[in-house]
């Protein structure tokens, strides 16, 4: 407690110095938390001494700012984090290469929207995260099936599972490392397998189970992806990796490109599936009436049937929110429609047809 009933709490991990929850509340007392947030997004200034002289520098910073409200900081846990491993454990060379390389993707891995667009506290419980838990503690040093597969048709919310499963494993400190496949090439500059290498070693020693995430591997597939170098070099490190009888990679993959990518299709050997599949009744008319008490009543059995699927459910809920006069729709594709013409051509601040062509061109260009 700083500057009498101004009150800072920090929750760590149990055993680790690491930050799980900062909040802070209290009477007006500092005039922002700006130089706070100022602190967690620069360079530390103090070359030693760890968690205690950190918390001391916060400490001084809130006591002599003038202004206080409350103000949750869950945002910059990851930021604050990193200051603490480089005040305590100092990285060069590789080692700060593979640090750099996992908290890139981990931060990508944070910006997964787990809610429905527009509806707070709108996140749907999936068994399958309990599963895909109980699927790596069923691992062990001698078990031939050593890659856990989340399979699933487009849509079905395989990266939201894989959000969860990854807090998860944080709350239980269990050591890991989280990988977006379709962001692997990040600003034209392509991940060696010698960073996913590293980042492997970094974290996971040789006697210390490690869950290896890697979402979205079917971005890299023969129908998403014209480069086939990435996937090879990752099949490559999976093929490695089940040598290892620590570390326990867990894939999520569309059903489809699990089929019919012949390299893709190799995976499912010695390996266990859990397939993720559409939501329940009961979920799509929670949501609905989350969105609008009663809407669910209005919305016809073929709609209901769509919004099962959690990305058409997710884009109807977008669409509700700007245009809420079209309730009923056939197929995903009327659905789209709906969206193209609300946001596109019935667009308050009209774009002209040349900047609008443009626009496709350029995102047909980055998507090829």
């Amino acid at each position: 407690q700083f500057s009498g009933s101004t009150c800072v709490t920090i929750i760590l991990h149990p055993n680790k110095h690491k930050i799980k929850f900062i909040a802070i509340k209290g009477e007006p007392s500092f005039s922002s938390v700006n130089l706070l947030l100022a602190y967690l997004s620069g360079e530390p200034d103090i070359a030693s001494n760890g968690v205690s002289k950190l918390m001391e520098l916060w400490a001084n910073e809130i006591r002599n700012d003038g202004f206080c409200y409350e103000f949750i900081l869950e945002t910059k846990i990851d930021s604050a984090n990193e200051k603490i491993d480089k005040l305590c454990n100092p990285k060069t060379g590789n080692e700060q290469r593979a640090y750099n390389f996992i908290a890139s993707q981990k931060a990508l891995f944070n910006g997964i929207c787990s809610e429905i667009h527009g509806i707070a506290d709108s996140y749907i419980e999936r068994e399958e995260v309990s599963k895909l838990l109980d699927c790596i503690n069923s691992f062990n040093s001698e078990n031939k099936q050593r890659l856990c597969l989340l399979v699933g048709n487009a849509g079905v919310g395989k990266s939201a599972v894989l959000k969860k499963f990854v807090s998860l494993l944080e709350s239980e400190g269990i050591k890991h490392i989280a990988l977006k496949a379709d962001a692997i090439c990040s600003n034209g500059t392509p991940t060696t397998i010698e960073d996913m290498r590293n980042a492997i070693a970094s974290v996971a020693p040789a006697a210390e189970k490690t869950v290896l995430i890697i979402d979205q591997i079917d971005a890299l597939s023969q129908t998403l992806s014209n480069d086939r170098n990435r996937l090879n070099e990752i099949i490559g490190l999976l093929s490695n990796l089940r040598m290892r009888g620590n570390i326990v990679p867990v894939i999520s993959c569309r059903k489809y490109d699990l089929e019919y990518d012949s390299e893709l299709n190799r995976l499912k050997d010695n390996s266990i599936i859990i397939e993720l599949g559409n939501l329940t009744d009961e979920n799509v008319s929670s949501i609905l009436d989350l969105l609008e008490p009663g809407l669910k009543d209005k919305v016809d059995t073929t709609t209901r049937e769509l919004l099962k699927t959690v990305q058409y459910l997710d884009t109807f809920c977008f669409l509700y929110h700007h245009n809420n006069k079209i309730l009923n729709f056939g197929n995903p594709t009327e659905l789209y429609d709906a969206l193209w013409d609300t946001y596109v051509c019935e667009a308050p601040t009209p774009q002209s047809p040349a900047l609008l062509e443009k626009s496709l061109f350029l995102i047909a260009v980055a998507a090829f």
